[in-house]
């Protein structure tokens, strides 16, 4: 006994750390036997919480994003952010025809009277005719053609959209929780292959790219493809009243592949009333454009005239007396032809600077051209050659002609004249300006 005892006590130092530790371990594994059918699920909810905190995290950073490029969609943008001087956007109101008993019911005075011409909107505004916000026409994601003349404030309605999306607000209603996704149509370079589907997410990554900070650029695709299987996606394409023919038909056959493989995706496009893109036949609803009339412009001017103070007040040049002021908004107000937001900006900004060579347009136009461009004299010849390369070659975003000189200043696009896209392309900010140069 005293020799098996002596034996076991001789064994090597290992095989009692083995012992004791085998002996531990299956002491652990009858207290913890219980806990282990739910390590499965544990380990799943750990990762869909990892993934859900790194989805918020892009999910804030891209809203920031867009919220700063959606801002900066304005004449006006080096002065200040869209929402500073802007008067929310609102869509014509089509009569609507109610019957009872075989008898039409009858309508208000306006509608009897006023006759429903949505690429007129003008006589809508003058008589006051009904209007609908843009924000309250998107409630039920029906996908709308939002039509409008050139210089009528399209890109700043969507503009508009895309901010109050980004920003979770609650004027957004319905649409606070959803993901915009704001393109340019020049920006989307995918032609359709009738053999192999378009990778959508990985086009419409390509496409915001320069919207985006870098941070977000590798999992952007991922993101907006999550966005778009939820549904929670709403896609707003811009510029299609800018292209030729043959790139709208491109793009008619491209959005119909995606509302195949995306049906439930809300989409909001801005047309002309010359071509409608094929649109409807796509299920979109047609909406007009509501004009401004006198109590908007009155608002508009009183908010630049807010603006304006607010800039001067920091200059050592001085500032307009709180008279002239008075003078240059009651000038400003009298009723006149209606003119389009484009229009009434360059207006009312040149007014304020003090540089508006006449009441027309075309004046508005020419200092606005004067003010924001570095040696008009040096570059207006670029410009022009510019604008004229973009109608000849029926492309509203290019690259300027390697042997033109001067060239076109690179500091353009911080004036808001121009807007770089992917490629190094330059786009004018209305074709109302590119139409003027060429």
């Amino acid at each position: 006994m005293n020799s098996f005892l002596r034996g076991i006590f001789n064994v090597d130092h290992s095989f009692w750390l083995g012992f004791i530790a085998g002996v531990l371990f299956a002491w652990i594994l009858t207290k913890i036997h219980h806990y282990l059918p739910q390590t499965p699920k544990l380990a799943r909810r750990t990762f869909d919480a990892l993934s859900e905190f790194f989805r918020q995290g892009i999910e804030q950073r891209y809203r920031a994003d867009i919220l700063r490029f959606a801002q900066r969609q304005h004449l006006a943008s080096p002065m200040s952010p869209l929402d500073e001087i802007l008067i929310p956007p609102q869509c014509m109101v089509r009569p609507v025809e109610v019957f009872h008993d075989n008898q039409t019911l009858p309508v208000d005075t306006i509608n009897l009277t006023v006759p429903y011409i949505p690429d007129w909107p003008e006589l809508g505004a003058t008589y006051q005719t009904p209007k609908i916000s843009v924000l309250d026409a998107l409630q039920n994601r029906a996908c709308i053609a939002l039509a409008g003349n050139p210089g009528s404030g399209k890109t700043v309605a969507l503009a508009h959209i895309a901010s109050m999306m980004a920003r979770k607000s609650g004027e957004a209603g319905n649409l606070a929780n959803l993901i915009p996704i704001f393109i340019h149509s020049i920006d989307i370079s995918e032609q359709p292959d009738s053999e192999q589907a378009p990778d959508f997410p990985t086009i419409f990554g390509e496409a915001i790219s320069h919207q985006i900070s870098a941070i977000n650029l590798l999992r952007l695709p991922r993101f907006i493809q999550s966005a778009l299987e939820t549904n929670r996606a709403v896609l707003l394409l811009d510029g299609l009243d800018e292209l030729p023919p043959g790139r709208i038909r491109s793009l008619h056959t491209f959005l119909s592949i995606f509302i195949q493989q995306y049906p439930q995706a809300q989409i909001i496009a801005s047309v002309s009333f010359e071509n409608l893109a094929g649109l409807p036949s796509l299920g979109f609803h047609v909406l007009a454009l509501a004009a401004w009339g006198n109590a908007e412009n009155h608002e508009f001017i009183k908010k630049w005239q807010d603006l304006w103070q607010k800039l001067t007040s920091k200059s050592d040049q001085g500032q307009l007396q709180w008279n002239a002021q008075q003078y240059l908004s009651g000038w400003l107000s009298v009723q006149s032809i209606p003119c389009t937001p484009v229009e009434m900006t360059l207006k009312v900004w040149g007014a304020f600077a003090g540089d508006l060579l006449g009441s027309d347009e075309c004046s508005a136009i020419e200092a606005y051209l004067r003010r924001v461009t570095p040696s008009p004299g040096k570059h207006r010849d670029a410009l022009e050659r510019l604008a004229l390369q973009m109608i000849e070659s029926l492309n509203p975003a290019t690259h300027p002609r390697q042997a033109d000189n001067p060239p076109v200043p690179s500091d353009l696009s911080d004036t808001g004249l121009l807007f770089t896209h992917p490629g190094g392309r330059l786009r004018f900010a209305t074709p109302v300006i590119t139409g003027y140069l060429a």
